[in-house]
């Protein structure tokens, strides 16, 4: 595990969960439904939505959406 944090650039004193918290955020910035991460860290139901909602800005959602929006626009 220390071997793995250090390769991963995440600072000493992070556990676990930490970096699992991490992981999560990094899926909502790349536009992962809630649901979808749930899955995929084996989280109940609604977990993410409850740390997106601490750890994600309102900014960011909104942002994200847009993006999302801009390249599906282009795919048309």
């Amino acid at each position: 595990m220390e071997d793995a944090r250090t390769a991963a650039k995440v600072a000493t004193g992070k556990t676990l969960h930490d970096l699992r918290g991490t992981f999560a955020t990094r899926l909502m910035h790349n536009g992962f439904e809630d649901r979808e991460i749930d899955e995929v860290l084996g989280w109940e139901t609604g977990k993410s939505a409850r740390i997106r909602r601490v750890y994600i800005s309102r900014k960011a959602v909104v942002i994200s959406a847009i993006e999302r929006m801009r390249k599906r626009d282009k795919k048309e």
